[in-house]
């Protein structure tokens, strides 16, 4: 199944006494499920079962789940850790100017006078915005915020990334 499943999440701790935990996310796709959800839990990718999510509440220090069968702190305990995976077909469609951040890894990055600048390495979540990691080609990683003013311009089909060259002067 390698490669069709996207890690939206890890449980991270028990919160309370009836099954409820912490979760700590990765990217926005999570807050795009449907409740209930069915997605997959597990250690890695090629060793995840069914579970679905009954509710999602978003508190000011976390984003809290329950969880079908996991009823119980010992319930979580046994999940602590695992990640929480979505298949790529069950997605939701985005608007054409939205993306999932794991279609932008891999992504070409270039100035808007076509000089390469590097590979997007990872795509990060903070709280005030995304980020994008860029590879550069000496291997050097730089922080490049997923802003109208620094990104001009994101084509999927030839999977390229256009930046504000006047926002990369500051970084390189």
């Amino acid at each position: 199944m390698s490669g069709n499943l996207i890690v939206i999440g890890r449980i991270q701790r028990a919160i309370g006494l009836h099954g409820e935990c912490a979760i700590e996310v990765f990217g926005s796709t999570f807050e795009n499920l449907e409740i209930p959800a069915e997605i997959l839990i597990g250690v890695r990718e090629s060793e995840t079962r069914s579970i679905v999510v009954n509710k999602i509440e978003y508190r000011p220090k976390c984003i809290v789940c329950s969880f079908s069968g996991i009823d119980d702190r010992e319930s979580v305990d046994q999940i602590r850790g695992q990640f929480l995976f979505v298949e790529k077909a069950k997605l939701p469609s985005l608007d054409d100017d939205q993306y999932y951040h794991f279609e932008l890894e891999g992504m070409k990055v270039y100035s808007d006078t076509n000089a390469f600048i590097g590979v997007v390495d990872n795509v990060y979540n903070f709280p005030t915005v995304d980020s994008l990691e860029i590879r550069r080609s000496n291997g050097d990683l730089i922080m490049v915020p997923l802003t109208n003013d620094s990104v001009l311009k994101i084509d999927s089909e030839l999977r390229k990334i256009t930046v504000n060259p006047d926002f990369l002067e500051e970084l390189l």
